[in-house]
C-alpha cells in the first residue's frame, strides 16, 4: 500500500529563500496545516489514516506536532476520530459504521454456515 498524498503540500508553503540549488521553505502556521489536512482528508472520499497524513507532512512537520494539530480538530469536531485510527470528516461516521458493522454482519453469519457445515460433516459419518 502506497501513502502518495492526494494534494500538493510543497505549493501552499512560502518559500524564505531561493537559489539556484536550494530552496528554503516553511510552514508555521497551524491554521495553513489545518486547511491542509482538511484538504487531505477531503481529496481522500472523507477518510484518512493517520499514516496518509503523515507521509504528506514527511520531514516539514513532525509527528508530534501533527498529532497535537489532529488532536485539536478532533476536540473542535472538525474531524472525527475512530478507534481504528482513522480520521473522517464528522458526515462519514455514520456511514464508516454502517459499513464496518455489515461486514461484521457478514462474517459472523460466514464463520457460523462454515462450522455447520464442517460440524454436519463430522456427524453425519
Amino acid at each position: 500500500m502506497t501513502n502518495e498524498c492526494p494534494i500538493d503540500v510543497y505549493a501552499e508553503m512560502d518559500v524564505i529563500y531561493e537559489d539556484d540549488e536550494v530552496v528554503v521553505l516553511t510552514l508555521n502556521n497551524e491554521k495553513l496545516i489545518e486547511d491542509m489536512i482538511l484538504k487531505i482528508v477531503k481529496a481522500n472520499n472523507g477518510i484518512a489514516h493517520f499514516s496518509l497524513i503523515h507521509s504528506c507532512f514527511k520531514g516539514i512537520v513532525g509527528e508530534d506536532r501533527l498529532r497535537t494539530i489532529l488532536k485539536r480538530m478532533v476536540d473542535n469536531k472538525i474531524l472525527y476520530r475512530d478507534y481504528t485510527g482513522l480520521y473522517m470528516l464528522p458526515e462519514k461516521r455514520e456511514e464508516v459504521k454502517k459499513k464496518r458493522r455489515l461486514w461484521w454482519v457478514y462474517w459472523a453469519t460466514h464463520l457460523y454456515f462454515r462450522n455447520r457445515t464442517r460440524r454436519d460433516k463430522i456427524y453425519a459419518r
